[in-house]
Order: C-alpha cells, then sequence, then structure tokens
C-alpha cells in the first residue's frame, strides 16, 4: 500500500492504526459512533474485520495500485476499514482531511472513497465539475438484517 497525504496532520492517526492492525492482537480497537448515545469503545475481531474488507474489494473489483480516498476518521470502523481494504487489496490510498468536503482543492481522481451522506451532498453541491467523473454507489447491505 502506498500513502499519498493531503492532510499532514493525520499521519500519526493513520500510521498508528496500521500498526494497531499489524500487531499480535487478534482485536482492534473502534469507537460506536454514538448514534445512539455517547460513543463507546469496541474490540472488533481482525478476522471479522479482514473478511469485510475482502468482501467489498471482491464486490468493487479493487485491484493493486487504484486510487483509494480516506476521507473518515480512522478511530471508527468506516475509516478503519478503508485502510484494511488499501493494505488487502493494495491501494494507493490517498489520505484526506476529515472535513464536509474532503475533495476541496484535491486535483486527484479516485477509484474508490466512502463517504458519509453529508460529505457526499457537500461533493455534489460544491465540485459539479469533478462529480461528472465519479459513480455514486448506493446500496444496500449485501445481507441485510430481516425486519420482523
Amino acid at each position: 500500500m502506498e500513502l499519498v497525504y493531503h492532510d499532514l496532520r493525520r499521519m500519526a492517526e493513520v500510521k498508528s492504526f496500521i500498526e494497531e492492525w499489524e500487531n499480535d492482537s487478534d482485536y482492534i480497537l473502534c469507537e460506536t459512533s454514538g448514534s445512539t448515545g455517547t460513543p463507546k469503545q469496541i474490540a472488533l475481531d481482525k478476522r471479522m474485520v479482514k473478511h469485510s474488507a475482502e468482501r467489498t474489494i471482491e464486490r468493487f473489483n479493487l485491484t493493486a495500485g487504484m486510487k483509494a480516498g480516506l476521507a473518515l476518521s480512522t478511530t471508527t470502523i468506516a475509516g478503519k476499514l478503508m485502510v484494511v481494504r488499501a493494505l488487502l487489496a493494495q491501494l494507493e490510498l490517498h489520505v484526506l482531511p476529515v472535513t464536509k468536503n474532503p475533495l476541496f482543492g484535491v486535483k486527484t481522481s479516485f477509484d474508490f472513497i466512502a463517504l458519509v451522506p453529508t460529505q457526499a451532498i457537500s461533493i455534489i453541491e460544491n465540485n459539479p465539475d469533478s462529480t461528472k467523473h465519479y459513480r455514486i454507489n448506493w446500496r444496500r447491505p449485501i445481507n441485510p438484517i430481516p425486519t420482523p
């Protein structure tokens, strides 16, 4: 994996997670989103995280050398998964600022980027020329949980 930093302030954060991923522990620590209350720290089994990343790599046909954007914090599972995908698929990972519009001023085109809805909307509204080259893939979960 090659790292390209568009936000140098994130170097320690990303390096710290890569070290955590590569250590001998079977788990990584992650914060919940806090959407239902105070965020909590949880331990995630690395085998499960790896399996999830591999499924995404397969689903989106990600291959070595493709460019991916990391616009999410590595304190969350979404950010951690982007780094794991990049490691496993040998992607060129561009570390972007964690902002409402992480592509502001960025001239790179990405093959894959994960965004929260607020970021996607801001990019579409504020960078109309840059988004005409992107395909936005609003997908439901691969195996949705049945509702009662």
